[in-house]
């Protein structure tokens, strides 16, 4: 059995104590923010009760916990590697709505229009925005 304090881990309240008939009946209010909590206070509390019946009676409670399943293994591996493309496909999903939202904020405000009344050539206006947005 680990060491701990019984006290972190709850409390208990004995509501009827028959030692005649050996008939003890308990309420126990447990700190469930720990895993071995109720394996470890239980065995505190029936330990206590049976050195009440029998002086120097003792129990140990032994816990392990079941073996990982190698499906569950897998699925967690598949799941770690199918976070990083998703991750990156959604980066590169939003590049061309950014590029998008600009030329149609150009579009709105009559730049293009401007720029082209100006002198600029086509290929010239969309090499430098495509190079303006990749950088």
């Amino acid at each position: 059995m680990a060491n701990f304090e019984p006290s972190s881990f709850g409390s208990f309240q004995i509501y009827k104590a028959d030692k005649e008939n050996n008939d003890f009946q308990v309420n126990m209010f447990l700190n469930t923010t720990s895993n071995q909590v109720v394996p470890y206070f239980s065995q505190f509390v029936y330990q206590s009760i049976l050195s009440t019946v029998k002086p120097g009676l003792q129990f140990n409670v032994v816990t392990a916990p079941f073996p990982t399943f190698h499906i569950f293994s897998l699925r967690t591996k598949a799941t770690k590697i199918i976070d990083f493309p998703a991750i990156i496909s959604l980066a590169l999903a939003l590049l061309p709505s950014v590029c998008l939202g600009m030329i149609i904020f150009e579009r709105e405000s009559k730049l293009k229009h401007m720029q082209l009344v100006s002198g600029v050539s086509r290929p010239a206006y969309w090499i430098s925005n495509l190079i303006s947005d990749l950088v």
